[in-house]
């Protein structure tokens, strides 16, 4: 029976893009780190803002400031960072350019031990975890690490033909010292639906751990890798070493189950729209839900086109709401303006609007 399932099973890791995180690395093996564009911008007493040109961002020690280190190497440390990283979206509790005491980007297997000092005032150095045998980890991995509940993620949109998959990713926690409790945020979203590691030993393993978990989506999707940390210093945190990242297609879907989650989709909308007072569009919506009911589950190749034509539908209706909010936004602030605003005419103006 178990190698009926295994010869099932068919390993689409290419749908993703830089899976392992190999391509556009935030340090390279020799410790140097993306060419900065912009060095003026202050982000404290202590750090410059150093940002290459995809955004990635490194907080570089000012020479002004009272810190230092004791291998003397301070303008050589890194007060922080946030990494961008090819195919991947990345998003941080934090505003851009800020990234003082947080640590997120690629990094290489092979960095030397005293590549990177961390910390204008520090004695450590950017640590890496020893090559896995577990998996092949190719030249890089994403690092994980940060203070005080700040947060980052990692994302892309994927799109997958509608089946059962397994996504599987390998995480070690590489601070010996380790005494908080860090939040794996890593999940995939698709519609009203989120998928996790809900059977997950978190982040604190000091070995590599392996997680996985079942999904179905339905539609195009988003995976996200990330991390928030505890509400305590960076010191006693998890540092995490994310990578492994495989995606395997298990089985058929189920399309009555595809068809049922368009439906519960239509009809949250439908609700939302009623709840903002656009009876209209909540019209439309419910006689699309109606419509989606009519749908082929059958043939296989019918019923895919079918729910691509669907998708775009829903994105108008998601769109159309959106822009409705905006609407009633700007025809708030035009209301404010005209309240608050003297011009000539305004009192007769307002008793024609009132008495209209």
């Amino acid at each position: 029976m178990s190698m009926s399932v295994a010869a099932q099973e068919e390993d689409v890791t290419h749908y993703i893009q830089n899976p392992g995180f190999d391509e556009d690395l935030t340090f390279q093996i020799n410790g140097s780190m993306k060419e900065a564009i912009r060095t003026d911008q202050s982000l404290s007493g202590r750090s410059w803002a150093y940002v290459a040109a995809d955004s990635t961002v490194y907080a570089r020690p000012k020479e002004s400031s009272s810190q230092s280190r004791p291998d003397g190497r301070k303008m050589e440390a890194v007060n922080g960072f946030k990494g961008r990283i090819q195919g991947w979206k990345l998003w941080s509790n934090a505003e851009f350019p800020q990234c003082e005491w947080t640590y997120f980007g690629s990094v290489p297997y092979d960095l030397p031990e005293t590549a990177v000092p961390v910390a204008d005032d520090g004695s450590t150095y950017l640590a890496v975890p020893a090559r896995p045998t577990e998996f092949d980890g190719g030249v890089g991995f994403v690092y994980l690490r940060a203070g005080w509940t700040n947060s980052a993620t990692y994302s892309q949109e994927v799109s997958l033909p509608c089946a059962k998959y397994r996504l599987e990713y390998w995480t070690i926690n590489i601070n010996p010292n380790t005494s908080a409790v860090a939040e794996d945020l890593t999940q995939i979203k698709c519609r009203n639906d989120v998928f996790k590691d809900e059977e997950s030993t978190g982040l604190q393993s000091q070995v590599w751990t392996k997680h996985e978990f079942e999904f179905t989506p339905t539609a195009r999707f988003t995976m996200q890798f990330g991390y928030k940390a505890a509400n305590a210093g960076s010191g006693g945190q998890p540092i995490v070493a994310l990578d492994g990242i495989k995606l395997y297609k298990i089985g058929e879907a189920d399309r009555a189950d595809i068809l049922q989650a368009m439906e519960n989709e239509c009809n949250d909308l439908a609700g939302l729209a009623t709840g903002a007072g656009y009876d209209g569009l909540a019209g439309q919506i419910g006689d699309y839900s109606f419509e989606l009911e009519g749908i082929d589950t059958e043939d296989a190749d019918a019923f895919a086109a079918a729910i691509d034509a669907a998708d775009a539908v829903m994105e108008k209706f998601k769109a159309a709401l959106a822009e409705m909010e905006n609407v009633d936004a700007m025809l708030a602030k035009m209301d404010k303006i005209m309240q608050t605003t003297d011009y000539p005419g305004k009192a007769d103006f307002q008793d024609s609007r009132w008495s209209a």
